[in-house]
């Protein structure tokens, strides 16, 4: 007999369940991400090149492996549109403009914001690894600096990098 978790409460039965992996890595010097969505009705993948570290679709292909109707499968030629669109702020409704509604599938567009995130994370990700060995030993605010020096569009994506934040006006404060 299996036990329940503290606090867990008993679940109907699913039904619905979707599932997304995502992989970047470091290729020919940009990030190429790799993206699956997996859910009761759908299966896609897809690839894109991004730029570094502007993070421009320099490559994107998508592939439709199973769908609900045989219209879906005209979505995938829009996704071309895709080519030199930036991951900056409202990067999700200018993707949009270009895939969106008539132009395209909710589910890839699903998938492509996904990996679009996942290109900001790996672009930390690779900023870390060729940053100089003492970078890690700065304070918080010159490495807040520097990021917002390296990846200025990273500015008012979020709570934390908005030009209100402590951290951002900290590291504004710095003479350069």
């Amino acid at each position: 007999m299996q036990k329940q978790r503290t606090g867990a409460k008993k679940r109907a039965a699913v039904l619905f369940r979707r599932d997304f992996s995502i992989e970047a890595e470091w290729k020919d010097g940009s990030i190429m991400v790799y993206g699956m969505l997996k859910d009761s009705f759908h299966e896609m993948e897809a690839e894109a090149r991004f730029s570094f570290p502007a993070l421009a679709i320099l490559d994107f292909k998508g592939k439709l492996i199973r769908y609900p109707h045989d219209e879906c499968f005209d979505a995938s030629t829009h996704l071309a549109k895709l080519k030199d669109l930036n991951v900056t702020r409202h990067f999700y409704s200018k993707m949009m403009e270009r895939t969106g509604g008539i132009f395209g599938c909710a589910h890839m567009n699903n998938l492509i914001y996904e990996m679009g995130m996942s290109a900001v994370q790996a672009r930390f990700a690779k900023f870390d690894q060729i940053a100089p060995p003492d970078f890690e030993k700065l304070p918080k605010a010159q490495k807040i600096k520097t990021y917002l020096k390296f990846m200025p569009g990273i500015k008012n994506t979020c709570h934390a990098w908005s030009e209100n934040s402590p951290m951002v006006k900290a590291a504004e404060a710095l003479e350069d």
